[in-house]
């Protein structure tokens, strides 16, 4: 299976307190001439330094397409600060996953733009979207964590992820993206079952998961 992941600083988890400073824009969920449906968008700066923006896209083709998003952040001025791209993921039609772009120095950006990069020829990369063989189901214990539970039930290995977000009264606050599998191949065996646990110490009342996966 060839990885069509960008590289990976953290590896994984992607997790933030995004309690600073939250802004959602009220456009969403807007559709793309590519057939990207925009559901959420967020962005936070933390008080680490960093800004991070996240959207939840679903693929409204009718095939298999490899979407990632790139970024960038604006200080008051309106000048451009630092590029950042999500990673890129194989989705089938239908699927709905999250896109984040972290910027390690941009904490004291205000603004920030992106475009959804839609690659619709990966039938010619000999890799695809395998969600949907992916049995995966949550557990919130009210405190701060979230346990995934992964089941392969295709006859493939499969590179599978999942995004946990954190909501308070309908706002994000914060998440985390890990890997659903038990080796350092990141791989998910066929039959293979494996629990991974998402953790925040920020306050919230309902918690979400997006799953996807490749093959």
């Amino acid at each position: 299976m060839k990885k069509f992941r960008l590289a990976v600083v953290m590896i994984l988890t992607l997790s933030m307190l995004m309690g600073m400073s939250i802004t959602s824009f009220a456009q969403t969920p807007f559709t793309t001439s590519d057939g990207i449906t925009v559901l959420e968008e967020w962005s936070s700066n933390d008080d680490t330094g960093h800004m991070f923006v996240f959207t939840v896209v679903r693929n409204d083709n009718a095939a298999d397409v490899l979407v990632s998003m790139n970024a960038i952040s604006l200080d008051a001025s309106g000048r451009k600060m630092e590029t950042s791209s999500s990673d890129a993921y194989c989705m089938n039609a239908g699927e709905t996953y999250a896109l984040i772009a972290s910027f390690p120095n941009s904490g004291n950006a205000t603004n920030y733009d992106y475009d959804i990069v839609v690659n619709k020829r990966i039938n010619t990369y000999d890799v695809h979207s395998a969600s949907e063989c992916i049995d995966a189901k949550f557990s919130d214990d009210g405190v701060g964590n979230v346990k995934v539970y992964a089941t392969n039930t295709s006859p493939y290995n499969l590179e599978a992820q999942a995004v946990v977000v954190f909501y308070n009264n309908d706002q994000i606050v914060d998440f985390g993206e890990v890997y659903l599998s038990n080796d350092a191949d990141f791989l998910l065996k066929p039959g293979e079952i494996t629990t991974e646990i998402v953790s925040t110490n920020v306050d919230y009342n309902a918690s979400t998961i997006y799953v996807t996966g490749a093959r």
